[in-house]
């Protein structure tokens, strides 16, 4: 009889940047058949270390779309670069960006936190469920 392999709890994929990165990003297929299938939503969070900063992006299918060019401009992504994602659930993932060397960008201009924010289910709701006054992309505060 076979052993069932279980599923990581916080699957990780990454992803090459390669010319026309810019403008929108592919979920490999087989993680996303794996983990998103069945799903469809229509907007994402993408969470980075740096400065706790969260970025709304809309999603088509495997593809991260709209916000993607702000993230990525933000994060002074080039190609060659590649990211690494790492999905927290309710489409919610966390984003490391490495260089072509193989290390881990550094931020000189953001303050890095050893822990990522929170997000909370407002944080996904659409921009309608936004308050007025509530920065978009303002980081929520963790308690300590």
């Amino acid at each position: 009889m076979a052993e069932k392999q279980k599923r990581p709890t916080k699957p990780h994929f990454f992803q090459p940047l390669l010319p026309g990165f810019q403008h929108q990003l592919s979920v490999p297929v087989s993680f996303y058949l794996q983990h998103l299938k069945g799903e469809n939503p229509e907007k994402a969070v993408l969470r980075s270390p740096i400065n706790g900063k969260l970025w709304h992006v809309k999603m088509k299918g495997r593809l991260i779309e709209d916000g993607w060019q702000e993230f990525s401009e933000e994060h002074e992504l080039h190609v060659g670069d590649f990211c690494v994602f790492r999905y927290d659930g309710g489409f919610v993932f966390d984003v490391l960006v490495f260089d072509p060397s193989s290390c881990q960008r550094e931020y000189s201009s953001f303050t890095v936190k050893q822990t990522p924010p929170e997000v909370k289910e407002e944080d996904i709701a659409g921009e309608e469920d936004e308050d007025e006054g509530s920065p978009r992309n303002m980081p929520k505060q963790r308690k300590t």
